[in-house]
């Protein structure tokens, strides 16, 4: 009985040491790992990130700054150029805009996930105001 308990622990170690194996994630740089910090959208510390539109046709100027840290502008149009703070990991990243004349023009958040080149997910402005955010470097020319 020792023999067959040894054994089956034998093998149940075996299997659990490949699976662990086959499922990490790969360590070449082709993937963020969970918690990374280092690297948006493919852009690492101290680099700026290409121009960056999204569906409300907003233009964001980004660079990362430190471990999971982004600063730079988003260009809204009609309300002018908002100061941008951001956070990210490996999966989520967290944009907050503030400018704006505080009546009509106010400031606002972008909250969601990044995959590759793009993110998508949710905003909320100080007024209350809500949506859905999908963003991607842009096809156009910066504006100024």
């Amino acid at each position: 009985m020792k023999k067959y308990a040894l054994g089956v622990f034998c093998a149940l170690s075996f299997v659990m040491i490949s699976w662990t194996t086959v499922s990490a994630d790969p360590t070449d740089g082709t993937f963020n790992s969970v918690g990374d910090t280092s690297s948006f959208m493919g852009t690492t510390e101290g680099r700026q990130l290409p121009l960056l539109c999204d569906n409300s046709g907003y233009q964001w100027n980004l660079e990362v700054v430190g471990k999971g840290q982004l600063s730079g502008t988003v260009s809204t149009g009609s309300c002018g150029v908002y100061r941008v703070t951001g956070t990210f990991d490996a999966i989520t990243v967290r944009l907050r805009a503030d400018g704006g004349d505080g009546a009509r023009c106010v400031g606002f958040t972008y909250t969601g996930i990044h995959k590759g080149t793009s993110g998508s997910g949710a905003w909320m402005n100080d007024a209350g105001g809500s949506g859905t955010w999908t963003m991607s470097p842009c096809t156009v020319k910066k504006s100024d």
